[in-house]
């Protein structure tokens, strides 16, 4: 009950608005980052990994994660990419997601209960 009122109400509330949002849908794989990476090594990292991959794909550069286009999949180039993306986009908890795990940050509103939270979403 405690992790409820710590952080999933996010969760469970954008869900109610998810209700009432027009969402893209596209037949792509997407390569997720956040604006401001494309020059650096999770940039490079999306780039290549789209390149190589067998079906066809892109980069999507995301501010904030809201309004993510429906995909045939997401690839997530950082957890805290994905919690944000599965927070405006409750669709993704039915989506084949991959994400990378890296460079772990714990802070108040970002605990490793929150972040098993959601990976187990991935």
């Amino acid at each position: 009950m405690r992790d409820f009122f710590e952080f999933k109400w996010k969760y469970y509330l954008q869900k109610l608005v998810f209700l009432f949002k027009q969402v893209k849908h596209i037949d792509k794989f997407l390569f997720t980052s956040q604006i401001g990476t494309e020059k650096w090594i999770l940039g490079a990292k999306a780039r290549r990994l789209s390149r190589y991959f067998n079906e066809e794909s892109e980069v999507l550069y995301s501010q904030n994660f809201k309004n993510l286009p429906v995909a045939n999949g997401y690839y997530f180039l950082h957890q805290k990419y994905f919690s944000r993306a599965l927070r405006y986009n409750p669709f993704l908890a039915k989506k084949k997601c991959f994400v990378m795990f890296t460079h772990p940050v714990w802070t108040k509103f970002y605990s490793k209960n929150h972040a098993a939270y959601t990976l187990r979403k991935a």
